[in-house]
């Protein structure tokens, strides 16, 4: 609607006008034009990369093209020779932009199906637009020579109270012809935005019918290929400025997608841990105090039993902080937290290093927290320590996390009590690619430690 009426307003109304002879402004409107081009050609090589589809290799291929032609053929010349291009240039830039609106007309009505083949479709897509920009480049070639220039770039529409459709006819004839694809894939866009609320499609068939109106100016009034700045030009800048927000859309879309895959992937992380530590807990109450009920009492049952509650209890509050958000202090003040919160039931005191050591994904931060609980844990229920300190370093890339205890200590090759906790400490260690490592002996208290790089996923 915009489009048709500024169109009308300047072809039948004679009062109406708008033409500047300004160069540096061809400048901004071809460079700005060209970097709008080339963000909507990386956005459509991300969503062929997600999605295999043909229409958006084709659109990655169109807005390649397009922002090619505005930057190197259009805006470049100017800057470095002073003046508009001329001669093969200027035949240039008609052929890749017409290239360029049969390649948006035809990705308006391809299928969205998937590709096959992988690398092959990049191959030939490659060959392909060499193939394109070689017969471009040939024609242009022979049209600098043997034709005359496209638009007289000395003509101004300014002084014109009717349409002057002059111009080369192959100019004339491609202007037309390029309105018409542009109008097409206006109704292609349209048609495969509707099912499934496509905002980049939707915006790109907004753009697409500035982009014919344009067209449709350039055949009425010479600018595209002269001096002058006319309405043909706003016209295509507002055909951009809607490819633009298209191209904004698509980047929040993504951005919303990101987001939700996080929330989804730290539910999975925290079903995960729920399932390897509160359930397997209850799991085990459940069956000793069954047996305990059908009159079964072997030794220590009723110790592993209110062990094992103690370890349900403490993933029971780790799961809690995670739900509440309570849990985004740093490194440091989480293990001390968490290893106070233990000890001070015994009355242990607990002396902790490492605070200001910078903070690690989350993934890392739950696996050292539970290990500080659980052998906190240990050298309280088992080892009987009075004191338990936690260190925690950083230097070359390497964390480094130690839990040392005055207890009675124990040997590592008889594990009684402390096999369960044992195993899930080094199992969540060794998950993130880290090494875990036990010291003890009867009588000498006992160390537990951990070497991982934060950044391991």
């Amino acid at each position: 609607m915009v489009g048709g009426l500024l169109t009308m307003l300047v072809t039948l109304n004679p009062v109406v006008r708008f033409a500047y002879d300004n160069l540096s402004l061809h400048v901004a409107l071809e460079t700005g034009e060209g970097l709008v081009g080339g963000l909507l050609a990386y956005l459509a090589v991300q969503r062929y990369h997600a999605r295999r589809a043909t229409r958006d290799a084709l659109l990655a291929w169109t807005f390649l093209v397009l922002a090619a032609t505005n930057i190197l053929l259009s805006a470049a010349p100017i800057v470095t020779a002073g003046a508009r291009p001329a001669g093969a240039l200027t035949w240039a830039a008609v052929g890749l932009r017409f290239a360029g609106a049969a390649g948006l007309c035809s990705a308006a009505f391809v299928p969205g199906t998937a590709l096959s083949g992988g690398r092959r479709v990049r191959i030939r897509a490659l060959g392909g637009t060499f193939l394109v920009v070689l017969v471009v480049a040939m024609f242009a070639v022979v049209a600098g020579r043997s034709l005359a220039e496209a638009v007289d770039p000395f003509l101004s529409p300014e002084s014109s109270g009717r349409p002057r459709v002059v111009g080369h006819p192959v100019v004339l004839t491609i202007q037309v012809a390029a309105m018409a694809l542009y109008a097409a894939a206006a109704v292609g866009f349209r048609r495969q935005a509707r099912p499934g609320g496509d905002a980049l499609l939707e915006w790109l068939a907004a753009g697409a019918v500035l982009a014919a109106f344009a067209r449709l100016n350039y055949f009425l009034f010479p600018s595209l290929y002269s001096n002058w700045v006319y309405t043909g030009d706003v016209l295509r800048l507002g055909a951009y400025l809607c490819f633009l927000v298209g191209a904004s859309r698509e980047i929040d879309a993504y951005r919303r997608d990101q987001t939700r895959l996080a929330v989804m992937e730290e539910r999975r992380r925290m079903a995960r841990d729920l399932h390897d530590g509160l359930v397997q807990e209850l799991s085990f109450i459940r069956s000793q105090t069954a047996a305990m009920a059908g009159g079964v009492h072997l030794p220590d049952m009723a110790a592993h039993v209110a062990a094992a509650a103690e370890r349900a209890l403490q993933e029971s509050r780790q799961a809690v902080e995670a739900l509440s958000g309570t849990g985004a202090e740093r490194l440091g003040e989480a293990l001390r937290e968490a290893a106070e919160e233990v000890a001070a039931r015994a009355g242990t005191a607990v002396e902790v290093e490492g605070r200001a050591v910078p903070d690690v994904p989350p993934g890392v931060r739950d696996a050292l927290v539970r290990v500080v609980r659980e052998a906190t844990g240990n050298a309280v229920r088992h080892g009987q320590a009075t004191m338990v300190s936690v260190r925690l370093h950083a230097g070359n890339g390497v964390l480094r996390l130690t839990v040392a205890d005055d207890g009675k200590g124990f040997d590592p090759d008889l594990v009684v009590g402390y096999g369960f906790g044992l195993r899930s400490m080094r199992e969540r260690v060794e998950n993130l690619g880290g090494s875990f490592a036990v010291q003890s002996e009867p009588g000498s208290g006992t160390v537990v430690e951990v070497t991982l790089r934060p950044g391991t996923p």
